[in-house]
């Protein structure tokens, strides 16, 4: 009897019950764009790349800017992975802001073609 049970409980849900993927609202506008992750990993990447490099050098003491001198108190190391960490959030935002664009750009283009039709 307790078999029979488990068999029931197992049963796969009916077909009108699953949820389809898909990256397009019920009226069609696009509201995911593959190119938002990769630009948001690609800005996060170069910005932290930039800006730990940026902080390297003001820690290191070959660039002196003036207000930044408790960053060159300490070591190297923690000023370069400070510059690393807030460049790659900002690169990050920028570059995911980037990507929503391009999902609004697409948008546009396709409510465009369909008032010409």
């Amino acid at each position: 009897m307790e078999k029979q049970n488990e068999k029931q409980k197992m049963k796969k849900p009916e077909p009108d019950l699953m949820v389809e993927r898909t990256n397009r609202d019920p009226h069609g506008q696009l509201f995911y764009h593959p190119s938002m992750l990769s630009m948001a990993i690609t800005g996060a990447i170069i910005g932290g790349i930039l800006l730990g490099f940026i902080a390297w050098m003001v820690a290191d003491g070959a660039w002196s800017v003036v207000g930044l001198g408790q960053m060159s108190a300490g070591n190297r190391g923690p000023g370069a992975f400070f510059g690393f960490v807030v460049g790659s959030g900002i690169g990050g935002l920028f570059g995911g802001l980037l990507g929503i664009h391009s999902t609004l750009r697409e948008n546009r283009r396709v409510s465009e073609e369909k008032s010409r039709k």
